[in-house]
């Protein structure tokens, strides 16, 4: 699974090419490409500490320039987030399947993160700047 899941965070975070994940937990393809760069760009701003900050509006152009349904997403993944950190959220906002890839995520990170967090921390702060994913603070 750690090889299958580096490989789906590979083709859909770092390139730029619309390589298909082969686990995307049901969501459409893009819509999972978006919840990884997101994921990824939460990451680089709460634990890399280089200065960058989660960019909201820039996120939000890459979805509505590629077709991400973020207006479905991008709630589901605030949900899960303040669910996880015990804080409110709206019921009706949670998406199973935005919950799956999550955790999923969320656990390859943290894999990859044993390998060498400096590493992954600058191969992540770079996608997520070219994407707009995250600015400087």
């Amino acid at each position: 699974m750690k090889r299958l899941f580096l490989g789906a965070i590979v083709a859909l975070s770092v390139s730029g090419s619309a390589q298909a994940a082969d686990q995307t937990f049901g969501l459409e393809e893009i819509d999972y490409k978006w919840l990884v760069k997101a994921i990824g760009a939460i990451y680089v701003a709460n634990n890399c500490g280089n200065g960058y900050k989660v960019d909201y509006e820039g996120s939000a152009k890459w979805g509505d320039l590629n077709g991400a349904d973020i207006k479905h997403i991008a709630p589901a993944l605030l949900a899960i987030i303040n669910s996880v950190a015990d804080k409110p959220y709206k019921r009706s906002d949670i998406d199973a399947r935005v919950t799956r890839a999550y955790y999923a995520i969320g656990e390859e990170i943290m894999n990859l993160e044993k390998d060498g967090k400096a590493s992954m921390c600058a191969q992540f702060t770079e996608y997520a700047v070219r994407d707009n994913f995250v600015k400087k603070r």
